[in-house]
């Protein structure tokens, strides 16, 4: 094996540049990622030039996060790391290259990363993002001048591999520098922790951002008119017969004020309806009664939706459906909303188990063709009534228009209460 002696800091200025011109990337991507989330819109991308060439498409996927976490992100966060390597190698003394030496492992699995992210915009997209294939390139370019950098040739980068193992397993080794890995471990998850919490934290006030406009669309008008006005309106439509009684349900279920609400785990809007309704039914729960009917807008178990959209959405009914067998319905429903925006398996079976449902038990249950066929059921009750979207409330089989305008549904809910007692 031959070693160079020490780093070649003209590569390594490279890779800084690399990994800044990567952080640009995937800052502008992120952004226009937050700016959908936000307002639920495309703001077009310069590279969104035709059908096949079209960045937008990718970055508005069911691709374009990972666990709620925006990929761009993700990205984000390895090039600030290979930033701060690269800062830390010009600095430090030649024959340091641990830090270096543990970049290159990083950006070995960045190309794995690259590889798969790629494979999803030509062959599932079917599309080319064009500052996806940016980031791609640089990600390459980085894994290739990381030897460089460290003053090793490629063609002793397999030795000096088996070297560095060598080393961390304390055995003789030609090395010719220490791996440090616990400190490059440790230094490691500091950024991509905090880069985590950050992407987090953006994100989830990106969507609080959108069900707040959805809510202000929903109003939109009837801010406009009187109580008395809003009731005419509410009045003024047919009532729908639509069955219920098997749902969850909140309130006094012999109340013949009945409020039945079509909803899906991973529409924002409906966290809000969640809780507003909860909220304002409070005062009269022993003259009415909520029921919760279930509408993912996901094509695993909704047959009306055509393309991905909410794609845990069917998981997180199913697993509601058997929560609401065990009598621990609501705890479930609160739970996955709220956290609607890391939303998994994972997520389902932890908070599950936080509320004494055995997993095998959930995920046999979850399976059932029973399971299936209730969420189904809701579905097609959904289709009768006229869902177009979520939440849809129904007040004795009108649709309650404006329901987190707080004075209408008071008006709405004792008027119903002076008919029907």
């Amino acid at each position: 094996m031959v070693l160079l002696p020490a780093m070649n800091k003209k590569w390594i200025l490279l890779l800084l540049v690399l990994s800044l011109m990567g952080a640009g990337l995937s800052l502008y991507s992120l952004n226009q990622h937050l700016k959908f989330v936000e307002t639920g819109q495309l703001q077009k991308s310069f590279c969104t030039v035709s059908e096949h060439v079209d960045c937008d498409l990718m970055n508005t996927s069911v691709y374009s996060e990972f666990s709620g976490i925006p990929v761009a992100g993700l990205g984000l966060i390895f090039y600030v790391f290979m930033i701060l390597v690269a800062l830390t190698g010009l600095k430090v003394k030649p024959s340091k290259k641990s830090g270096l030496a543990f970049a290159f492992f990083i950006s070995f699995f960045s190309i794995l990363v690259t590889l798969w992210m790629a494979y999803l915009s030509i062959f599932q997209i079917k599309a080319v993002c064009l500052i996806c294939m940016g980031m791609y390139v640089t990600n390459l370019l980085i894994f290739i001048f990381l030897p460089m950098a460290m003053g090793i040739s490629w063609t002793d980068m397999p030795s000096t591999i088996q070297h560095y193992f060598r080393a961390l397993a304390r055995k003789p080794n030609a090395l010719g520098f220490k791996p440090h890995l616990r400190l490059n471990l440790v230094f490691f998850f500091v950024v991509f922790g905090t880069g985590i919490l950050i992407l987090h934290s953006i994100t989830s006030q990106a969507r609080e951002t959108f069900a707040r406009i959805q809510a202000e669309k929903n109003n939109k008008g009837a801010e406009e008119f009187s109580v008395d006005d809003l009731i005419d309106l509410h009045y003024s439509q047919p009532a729908l017969p639509i069955q219920y009684g098997r749902h969850p349900f909140l309130g006094n279920p012999n109340a013949k004020v009945v409020i039945i609400e079509f909803s899906d785990f991973q529409c924002p809007y409906c966290r809000v309806a969640a809780e507003t309704l909860k909220a304002n039914l409070a005062e009269y729960k022993n003259d009415a009664v909520l029921y919760y009917a279930f509408y993912p807008l996901d094509q695993a178990c909704n047959p009306n939706i055509k393309n991905k959209f909410h794609d845990k959405s069917c998981m997180a009914a199913s697993a509601s459906v058997c929560a609401n067998k065990k009598g621990k319905f609501w705890e479930m429903h609160d739970a996955i909303f709220k956290n609607q925006s890391s939303l998994s398996a994972e997520i389902i079976d932890k908070q599950a188990s936080l509320i004494g449902i055995d997993l095998a038990w959930l995920h046999a249950c979850m399976a059932s063709p029973e399971t299936k066929q209730t969420i189904l059921g809701d579905i097609q009750l959904g289709e009768k009534a006229k869902v177009e979207g979520t939440p849809s409330i129904y007040l004795n089989g009108r649709k309650l228009n404006g329901w987190n305008r707080k004075d209408f549904f008071k008006a709405v809910i004792e008027e119903e209460i002076t008919k029907t007692y």
